[in-house]
C-alpha cells in the first residue's frame, strides 16, 4: 500500500492507494476494514476485477466475483454520508 499526499494552494487532499498488486476481490474483502474503512475516507474509488478475471493464480468464476463485489460495496456503503 502506498500513500501519496496531493496538495494545491486552495485544497489539501490526503490520497491513499490501498491497492495491492495481484489482489483479487477475495483478498480485498479480507483487508477492506483495516486498509480502507478504519481510515475513515471521504471518498472511495473502487477499481477491482482484473485479477479476478485474468490472473491464472487468482482468477475466480464470474458469479463469485459478482458476489464479492457486492459484499465490498455493502461494507463500504454504511460508512457513506
Amino acid at each position: 500500500m502506498t500513500q501519496t499526499p496531493a496538495t494545491d494552494s486552495a485544497n489539501k487532499a490526503d490520497i491513499r492507494n490501498a491497492g495491492i498488486n495481484g489482489n483479487n476481490t477475495a483478498d480485498l474483502l479480507g483487508r477492506l476494514n483495516d486498509d480502507v474503512l478504519l481510515k475513515h475516507p471521504d471518498l472511495v474509488v473502487l477499481m477491482v476485477g482484473t485479477n479476478d478475471m485474468l490472473s491464472p493464480e487468482k482468477g475466480i468464476i464470474l458469479e463469485l466475483y459478482e458476489e464479492n463485489y457486492q459484499k465490498i460495496i455493502g461494507e463500504i456503503k454504511p460508512h457513506a454520508f
